[in-house]
């Protein structure tokens, strides 16, 4: 991730600039993700832990005592800062969603 602090107005149009793919390149990405970790179970996301995240994982189970310990070292305005992006990419995506239209024929 590149940081760019205060950037001159000129850069602004070129930093602003999101990757575009077609809606169809993307749902056979994902669907191909999916159907892979069906057949494959934990493997599976072991594997895209490891491409998309640089994770090797061991064991994929996070335990109660796992989680509680992470969420006491956020403090409650990175909290609250996550809810507000977690919410902002929930009204993205929802708003690029295709509606899939299954048709029985015979």
């Amino acid at each position: 991730m590149n940081t760019n602090i205060n950037p001159p107005k000129e850069n602004w149009s070129s930093l602003l600039q999101r990757p575009t793919k077609t809606v169809e390149a993307i749902e056979t990405t994902v669907s191909s993700i999916f159907d892979d970790v069906k057949r494959n179970g934990d493997d599976g996301i072991k594997r895209y832990t490891s491409i998309f995240d640089g994770v090797e994982l061991t064991n994929i189970k996070v335990t109660d005592e796992e989680i509680l310990q992470a969420e006491n070292l956020i403090s409650k305005e990175l909290k609250e800062a996550i809810q507000v992006a977690k919410n902002n990419i929930s009204k993205f995506h929802s708003s690029q969603k295709t509606k899939t239209h299954k048709i029985e024929t015979t």
